[in-house]
């Protein structure tokens, strides 16, 4: 007789769990966009296969979205439990935003000055042996794919006040504009944009993308701009974590740039290749990196003041059930692989000896998924307690193993070889994460 109602209040208890519905939105919304984004990715295979143009692009795209993530969206994750902590203590928000968006633009503007004089040598030094026209290409795209630095910038801090006030319904929206401007722009603008309307496009929808998350903070009332100060105490405390924070996520991203530079080292198409080999391991990623890590983040940074010993029982809690339940869905991507890779990709310009090249690429790649996933966890719960040395540390070591397991697979294995060396390092990494995670419990509730 006490079995029903039990579940009743389970059910209920679990529908109405503020954590559970944040998820819930932020998945719903992200899964609805990376659907457009795979119309696009096919849309792309459809009308240039493994061609020099989408090399030519993801390189050009190497140095932007390496700024984006090292810079950028590493200082608005430190930025986010800094926040919760000054909306706890009252303090004067208008002025720790003005701070806090100053240092964001003036940063985003001395590296896009950097990157603008020294990227045509970059390349040809870490790319050599291509033709003039090929550089060219890059070069054409990668002026356009600068400019995205600073919308980019500014972006991430108010999408993360957004999700710091559990405005996810409207963050979780920002990324929908790329997708859809390059679906635009190569039915519409193909001939004249020629092999820049990747890049325009990319452009283009981040412009858009800071417009609307501006708009939405506003109409909040979440932006309140006042005036900077430097020497507060919060601002200065926020400072001392960036450096660990962008050491970490420098060394992190720098591995999928060692990947391309052997990539590039092979035939031409071999960038394209282990590029749309990514796909579905991304889809399936986003689940974490733009779903539970958006959520996760600002939860675990207001546990982490109010209720720590909490906070590490969540934690164990969520990495159980994500381990278990995303090693089944990975099970039966490896599996139907090919199939995939069929259906999404080939059509006129990807024919079936692509299909092969990346359906192998992928089930490489999938193997790492359940692992990244609770490390994208950790690596949130890590940063809200302000643990970003260790994180820094460890990042350093996972880069040079790397490069090390690279060489050695590559030389043996091609370009599977290297997406082998990935799949070997971001499986061994969360381990550890979660080891340290461990003992951090035991440490402080012993």
């Amino acid at each position: 007789m006490k079995f029903k109602p039990n579940i009743r209040s389970f059910l209920k208890k679990t529908i109405t769990n503020p954590l559970l519905i944040n998820m819930a939105t932020v998945i719903s919304i992200t899964y609805a966009i990376k659907v457009i984004g795979f119309f696009k990715e096919s849309y792309i295979a459809y009308e240039y296969g493994l061609s020099a143009m989408i090399d030519t692009y993801l390189l050009a795209m190497i140095i932007p979205s390496l700024i984006q993530a090292v810079f950028l969206s590493s200082f608005s994750n430190v930025f986010v439990p800094n926040y919760v902590i000054a909306l706890k203590q009252n303090k004067d928000i208008a002025d720790f935003q003005a701070s806090s968006f100053l240092l964001t633009i003036a940063i985003s503007f001395l590296l896009v000055l950097i990157v603008y004089f020294f990227f045509e040598p970059f390349v040809e030094v870490f790319f050599p042996g291509h033709e003039p026209s090929y550089y060219e290409m890059i070069s054409r795209q990668f002026y356009l794919l600068v400019l995205c630095i600073p919308f980019w910038g500014v972006s991430s801090l108010l999408t993360g006040m957004l999700n710091i006030e559990n405005e996810y319904r409207f963050s979780s929206l920002t990324p929908i504009f790329i997708p859809i401007v390059t679906i635009i722009a190569i039915y519409f603008f193909q001939e004249q944009l020629k092999e820049s309307v990747l890049a325009a496009s990319t452009l283009v929808g981040s412009i858009l993308g800071f417009l609307y998350v501006l708009i939405v903070n506003k109409g909040k009332g979440l932006l309140r701009i006042g005036k900077p100060d430097l020497k507060d105490l919060n601002f200065i405390a926020m400072l001392k974590q960036v450096p660990y924070k962008m050491s970490s996520s420098l060394f992190t991203n720098l591995i999928p740039s060692v990947d391309k530079f052997f990539a590039a080292k092979l035939v031409v198409g071999s960038v394209a290749a282990i590029s749309f080999g990514q796909k579905i391991p991304a889809f399936v990623l986003g689940f974490s990196i733009t779903g539970l890590g958006t959520v996760l983040l600002p939860y675990f940074s207001k546990l982490a003041n109010e209720n720590p010993k909490k906070a590490f029982k969540e934690l164990f809690k969520i990495l159980k059930i994500l381990f278990l339940g995303s090693l089944l869905i990975i099970v039966a991507l490896i599996y139907f692989s090919q199939e995939i890779v069929e259906l999404l990709f080939q059509r006129n310009e990807f024919d079936n000896e692509d299909t092969e090249v990346v359906s192998r690429i992928q089930q490489i790649l999938l193997l790492y998924v359940p692992f990244y996933l609770c490390g994208n966890v950790l690596v949130k719960f890590l940063t809200s307690f302000n643990k970003n040395k260790f994180m820094a540390k460890m990042s350093f070591m996972n880069f040079v193993v790397n490069i090390f397991l690279d060489y050695i697979l590559f030389k043996n294995f091609g370009v599977y070889g290297i997406v082998m060396a990935t799949s070997i390092i971001y499986s061994i990494n969360p381990i550890i994460y979660y080891m340290y995670a461990k003992s951090l419990s035991k440490k402080l509730f012993s």
